[in-house]
């Protein structure tokens, strides 16, 4: 009978590559009695009493740790009920006294450091290169690890360019964007879009399109979407909005930010106006997209050209 109730249970579960195996949050995931870290953790410990070898723990495992890394775990109790099911797998692995080695290929960097049970990791371990020794630097690196923990690994890079961007690749959280031009036919509108290098006239009113996306749930997320120079927003007052997705707008001189203190997984639309009021050729740089729980996790779009006539 308990098995037939597990199985229930694991059917309702989604397994992603990058974020692991997870279940939906709940309609009301915020309250005490509803929570989806302490749901997981439970599930979590009744799979390793019952089936301790199911091929799903360690995607279970790394939801868990990524849950904790993008967002927080909403109260004690949830986090004791994620502690305690984290030591019973490295217990059902053997894990807890083992010694854990990271090695590190990047360019000319070859480093590797031993990890003992009780050693205490107070920032994480970090590889740099700054100025003409980053320009040098190869834009991959290979981490491996021996040992029955889990690690998580990330390359990052913080550069200044004239180059028009292109989108980042796929990840954990995406951004696209699409410029139309308003044009009203009869008695509605038609978006018409458009292309980098396009033209539009000045007094023109242009939609932009910001598409997220997320493979996992994000908490305190930043949207900063820059302006060409000869544009103006059309809307001037900062403010909450719930259309899709709560977030708070914030129209400035040269960019619009997007605050949202919930970002789960899925994907959103979210859309704004700007005319044209200069003649010229204007550069339009990217919509970058961005955690502040862990930075790491950053996804911008492609920039582009317009044309004001």
């Amino acid at each position: 009978m308990s098995e037939s109730y597990l199985d229930r249970a694991m059917d309702g579960a989604r397994e992603d590559s990058i974020s692991g195996l997870y279940w939906a949050p709940e309609k009301i995931s915020w309250l005490w009695y509803n929570d989806t870290v302490e749901k997981h953790a439970f599930i979590l410990r009744t799979l390793l009493a019952v089936r301790p070898a199911d091929r799903r723990i360690p995607a279970m495992v790394k939801w868990l740790l990524f849950s904790r890394k993008a967002s927080e775990w909403k109260s004690t109790k949830a986090t004791s009920a994620a502690i305690y099911s984290l030591l019973e797998v490295m217990k059902k692995k053997g894990a807890l006294d083992k010694t854990e080695t990271l090695s590190v290929r990047w360019g000319d960097v070859a480093d590797s450091r031993v990890l003992k049970p009780f050693d205490w990791v107070e920032r994480p371990l970090r590889w740099s290169k700054y100025g003409a020794d980053a320009a040098k630097a190869p834009a991959s690196a290979k981490v491996t690890k021996d040992g029955p923990g889990l690690s998580y690994a990330s390359l990052s890079a913080i550069y200044t360019t004239d180059k028009l961007a292109s989108e980042s690749p796929d990840g954990m959280m995406n951004v696209s964007r699409t410029y139309f031009n308003r044009v009203k036919e009869g008695d509605s509108y038609t978006l018409k879009p458009l292309a980098s290098g396009d033209t539009v006239s000045v007094g023109d009113e242009l939609e932009v399109h910001l598409t997220v996306s997320t493979r996992g749930q994000f908490e305190y997320v930043h949207l900063k979407d820059p302006r060409g120079a000869g544009f103006e927003g059309t809307g001037l007052l900062s403010g909450w909005k719930w259309d899709q997705l709560s977030r708070y707008e914030e129209p400035r001189d040269s960019l619009t930010n997007f605050f949202m203190s919930w970002l789960p997984h899925g994907e959103y639309v979210l859309k704004y106006r700007v005319r044209p009021t200069t003649p010229g050729t204007y550069r339009v740089g990217s919509a970058v997209l961005q955690s502040m729980y862990a930075p790491e996790f950053a996804a911008h779009s492609a920039g582009m050209v317009l044309s004001v006539k």
